[in-house]
């Protein structure tokens, strides 16, 4: 069972064009997974549906793991669902030559995931939709942020409602980018290694490097480690050189 959820940062709902590249996409992935006997469970949750508060910048996620916020909305269930899911959908329109505002504070409400690689080992999909411009601006700095958290982004891309290429109103269009995207995203979830960018790599290094610091300075004066840096240190990061490593031990199962 290959378990999708998709976050569609869109007031539009299931009626608008970014839940419809949602929907089209998991459909894709569901028709080329059975072909080898797989089935697939999709989740979509659109922007409309969900009360979301904005990040108050209280540092408590970074330091006590979680956010008090989440008791008062909707982040955690949000959350649960993320942290379940074997591929990752983030999908937002583009507002004002960038994404959405709606999914700006989702990013935010999670950022401290991109100290903890929370997403390691996770198949993430970028989806955008835009009428004619930024397309491709608004992809890269979603993808960007997914990569922070240790995903492996096997697709990243954007359909026009109106202008460009491929239209999310065209069949003939869409199709091939929808071949291109379920495939990516089967080869992810056989080898996530594939999808790690060099940068990636350098990034758990450096946040390797500054845990093994802490925790020695911390043994030395006394002081508690943060939580961003004790969950790392006790999911054992620092036994691994690279993010890849680290990845491989969780397929072949020497992780939970």
């Amino acid at each position: 069972m290959i378990r999708i959820f998709s976050i569609v940062c869109s007031c539009a709902g299931r009626d608008g064009a970014t839940a419809r590249f949602s929907d089209m996409a998991a459909g894709m992935i569901t028709e080329r997974a059975a072909e080898t006997g797989e089935t697939v469970e999709y989740e979509c949750i659109t922007a409309d549906t969900v009360n979301l508060s904005f990040c108050r910048s209280c540092n408590n996620c970074f330091n006590k793991g979680g956010c008090p916020l989440d008791n008062v909305d909707d982040m955690a269930k949000i959350k649960e669902k993320l942290i379940s899911a074997d591929v990752i959908f983030f999908c937002s329109p583009v507002y004002i030559g960038t994404m959405s505002g709606f999914a700006k504070s989702l990013m935010d409400r999670i950022t401290y995931y991109s100290h903890r690689f929370e997403f390691a080992g996770k198949t993430a999909v970028v989806l955008v939709t835009t009428s004619n411009n930024h397309g491709n601006a608004t992809v890269n700095d979603i993808k960007k942020m997914l990569q922070f958290m240790g995903a492996s982004v096997a697709y990243a891309g954007c359909a026009y409602r109106n202008g460009g290429e491929p239209n999310i109103y065209l069949p003939d269009q869409m199709a091939p980018e929808l071949y291109r995207l379920a495939e990516s995203v089967l080869e992810s979830l056989n080898s996530p290694e594939k999808y790690i960018e060099k940068w990636q790599e350098q990034s758990f290094m450096y946040r390797n490097k500054m845990n093994k610091v802490a925790k020695k300075f911390s043994e030395i004066v006394g002081i508690q480690l943060t939580d961003e840096m004790r969950v790392c240190i006790e999911r054992g990061h620092g036994n691994y050189k690279t993010l890849t490593d680290y990845v491989l031990s969780m397929k072949s199962g020497e992780k939970e």
